[in-house]
């Protein structure tokens, strides 16, 4: 499962809720100018799922 938003600023906010709820970072690129992402591992399984910024 991948999630988008539309600005660094909400990657941040997600990041926020995402590792709140007990998910693990595994891959930070919130810098990368093309694509920022992170890719975290769900809580339950260790499944990975990323948040990447799509502008609108």
């Amino acid at each position: 499962m991948d999630l988008t938003v539309t600005t660094i600023g909400a990657l941040e906010n997600q990041h926020s809720w995402a590792t709140a709820l007990d998910a693990r970072l595994l891959l930070d690129r919130s810098d990368d100018v093309q694509e920022p992402l992170r890719v975290y591992a769900d809580p339950a399984g260790g499944h990975p799922f990323c948040i990447f910024v799509a502008p609108a």
